[in-house]
C-alpha cells in the first residue's frame, strides 16, 4: 500500500503525482510533509525528527518550520525544541473538532458569552503571544471579539497576564524574558514594570483586564485555567471580549465570578490538546 503523499513526497512508496500536476510547488509539497507528521496522536516533534520522517535535510526543513512557524500554521514550544500544531491549524480544525469531540466545550463557551454579553473566548501560550483557539458569541459582537486562529501579543490581552499571572516565577522576571514588548496599540504595554504590575494585580485579583489595549475600544477579562498541578503553570486562559462602550464596570466582579467558574468546568477536559 502506497503512502499518502502529504506524509512524505519524496518516499519511494508515495502516490506519484499526476502527469498534468508537474508544475507542482515542490516547498508546497514540502511543508505539506511537515504539517503531516502532526496527524494522529503526536505530542509534538524535534527538528531532527521531522527531517527524519519527511527524508528532508535538517537545513531544509528547519528553513520550512521557520516559515510555518512565522505563518502560525505550527508553534514552537518556549524553551523546547519541539514543534506542535499552531493557531492556523487549529481554527481551521475548529468546526470539526466543535462537531466530533469539543461540543461540549464550546457550549460552556456559549452559555459564557450569552450570561456575560460578550465575546468568550480560548486561547493559550505561542511563545510570545496568544493564539484564540475556541470563540463564542453572537456575529455582530464577533466583529470586535476574539477570531479563532488570531495571534495577539502576549502582553497586550487579558488572556496572556492570566496566563502569565499562573506562573510560579517572578512577576518582572517573566517580564523582561519576553524581550521588547510590541505594542498593538498607543495603550498597549511596552515596560517590563507595568507588565510585571498588571500581572501582580492579576494574581491578587485571580482575573486580569485589558484596555484598548489590543484594538481601540475594546476590552477584555480572563482568568487562567487551573493548571491541573502543572509544574510550570498553565498554558491556557479564558476570556471575554466586549466594546468598552457597552461594558458596565458595576459588572466586572460578576464577569469575572462568571469566568472562574467556566474555567472550573473546563479544568481537565482539554487535556488532549498539544500544548
Amino acid at each position: 500500500m502506497k503512502a499518502p503523499l502529504w506524509a512524505n513526497p519524496y518516499a519511494d512508496d508515495a502516490e506519484p503525482l499526476a502527469p498534468d500536476s508537474a508544475q507542482q510547488n515542490l516547498s508546497v509539497l514540502k511543508a505539506v510533509a511537515l504539517i503531516g507528521c502532526f496527524v494522529g496522536d503526536s505530542p509534538g516533534a524535534t527538528l531532527s525528527e521531522l527531517a527524519r520522517r519527511t527524508g528532508m535535510n535538517v537545513s531544509t526543513a528547519y528553513r520550512m518550520l521557520r516559515t510555518l512557524t512565522h505563518t502560525g500554521v505550527l508553534i514552537r514550544l518556549p524553551n523546547e525544541d519541539r514543534y506542535v500544531p499552531g493557531p492556523m491549524l487549529m481554527a481551521m480544525s475548529c468546526t470539526l473538532m466543535s462537531q466530533e469531540g469539543y461540543a461540549r466545550e464550546m457550549g460552556i463557551l456559549q452559555e459564557l458569552a450569552t450570561a456575560t454579553g460578550g465575546r468568550a473566548g480560548l486561547g493559550f501560550r505561542a511563545g510570545t503571544c496568544v493564539a484564540i483557539l475556541f470563540a463564542a458569541g453572537t456575529e455582530d459582537r464577533a466583529r470586535s471579539g476574539y477570531r479563532p486562529g488570531e495571534r495577539l501579543n502576549l502582553q497586550c490581552t487579558a488572556l496572556g497576564k492570566a496566563i502569565l499571572s499562573a506562573q510560579p516565577r517572578p512577576a518582572l522576571q517573566m517580564a523582561r524574558a519576553l524581550g521588547p514588548l510590541q505594542p498593538m496599540t498607543p495603550h498597549s504595554l511596552t515596560e517590563p514594570e507595568a507588565l510585571a504590575e498588571a500581572i501582580e494585580t492579576a494574581r491578587t485579583c485571580g482575573y486580569a483586564l485589558s484596555r484598548n489595549e489590543t484594538r481601540i475600544g475594546v476590552l477584555d477579562i480572563a482568568v487562567p485555567l487551573p493548571d491541573s498541578g502543572s509544574a510550570t503553570g498553565t498554558r491556557l486562559a479564558l476570556g471575554v471580549q466586549f466594546a468598552v462602550a457597552a461594558f458596565d464596570p458595576r459588572q466586572e466582579g460578576a464577569i469575572a465570578a462568571a469566568l472562574k467558574e467556566a474555567a472550573q468546568q473546563l479544568a481537565g477536559r482539554l487535556d488532549l490538546l498539544p500544548f
